[in-house]
């Protein structure tokens, strides 16, 4: 479990850091015929591209969303918990990306 800070919030994006990793939040402004995420979260090493992970989904904890990635290996899907704390000042990463 690894804590981001949030660094810079725009209408288009928020971006949260830790040991050089930038989480990279921007909100969702389509429809989907299934269910919609709340944002899309991209994820940026130090001098590298941001990388697309997952869309972020609401839960019923109305400060968590929940994601998946792929494992390449197995193919199974590895669930994740994002966790907005301290009003929204840092994120909290539970399970594995």
């Amino acid at each position: 479990m690894e804590s981001f800070k949030k660094i810079v919030q725009t209408p288009q994006i928020t971006i949260y850091e830790s040991q050089g990793t930038q989480l990279l939040l921007k909100p969702v402004n389509r429809t989907y015929k299934t269910k919609t995420p709340a944002y899309y979260l991209e994820m940026k090493k130090k001098g590298g591209k941001a990388q697309y992970i997952s869309g972020l989904f609401r839960t019923q904890d109305p400060a968590a969303f929940s994601g998946d990635t792929m494992d390449p290996v197995t193919g199974m899907k590895n669930m994740f918990r994002l966790v907005f704390l301290e009003g929204g000042s840092m994120v909290k990463i539970e399970g594995r990306l």
